[in-house]
């Protein structure tokens, strides 16, 4: 059994995984699901074989299990794993929260668009939902916080469902945005629309200070111009002090 995984390997792990892509001019940048143009994208997609995967699942179980641990979060029924990054990392999750901590829980994500043949109360909205009920608590998976936006519509869905309890949101990436209305953090916005805590493996700043003296000065500017504008308060206090 490996060590648990800290932030900075993890980063450096997403690095050397080619996850983290800068732009060198403004012709390369990102075109991120917010609508907002970005010279930094973290592409957790790009983990598609299977030693990178379990350093992955490792990762989640490794931040779960400290969670439950430190009474951060009591307990988890159900992981939920919105489509389509989130349903990889959720089933990911949960095998190896079973297989490293004996940590079982029922595993589950949502459909794009309704099913309409088949057996539909089982899975028409959300594929498992026959085996939600009420009360149970879930913790939502997924790669990387933006705006925040689709984890609140995710969230929706499942409330269609049953009247279950979110105990907290799980990323790999918190980009440390402010939220759709350019007032607090997507972050904080989450947490109060749904009354939860959401949790990362590592943020934007970590990233940053790891990358920061291997990419050009042309790309540092772009970065740091690009969070002055979305960026929230400490992640633009960080860059702000480098000038």
């Amino acid at each position: 059994m490996q060590k648990n995984i800290n932030q900075k390997d993890f980063v450096l792990f997403l690095e050397k995984n080619g996850c983290i892509k800068i732009a060198a001019n403004k012709n390369e940048f990102f075109l991120l699901k917010s609508g907002r143009l970005c010279p930094i994208f973290i592409n957790i997609g790009r983990l598609i074989d299977g030693k990178s995967l379990d350093y992955l699942a490792d990762a989640y179980a490794d931040k779960i299990k400290k969670l439950l641990q430190n009474k951060e979060i009591e307990k988890i029924d159900v992981i939920y794993g919105p489509a389509y990054k989130g349903i990889s990392l959720a089933a990911l999750t949960a095998a190896k929260l079973y297989q490293k901590y004996k940590i079982n829980t029922i595993f589950v994500y949502d459909r794009k668009e309704q099913k309409e043949y088949g057996d539909k109360s089982a899975d028409n909205i959300i594929v498992g939902q026959d085996q939600i009920k009420d009360g149970q608590n879930v913790l939502l998976v997924d790669d990387v916080i933006t705006s925040g936006k689709a984890k609140i519509q995710a969230y929706e869905k499942l409330l269609k469902i049953a009247k279950i309890n979110l105990v907290g949101i799980l990323v790999a990436i918190d980009r440390e945005e402010v939220g759709s209305e350019k007032m607090e953090s997507a972050k904080k916005e989450i947490e109060k629309t749904l009354g939860c805590k959401v949790y990362s493996l590592a943020n934007m700043r970590i990233i940053y200070s790891t990358i920061k003296n291997k990419i050009s000065k042309q790309s540092r500017e772009f970065i740091k111009q690009y969070f002055q504008e979305w960026g929230e308060e400490e992640l633009k206090q960080m860059l702000k002090n480098e000038e």
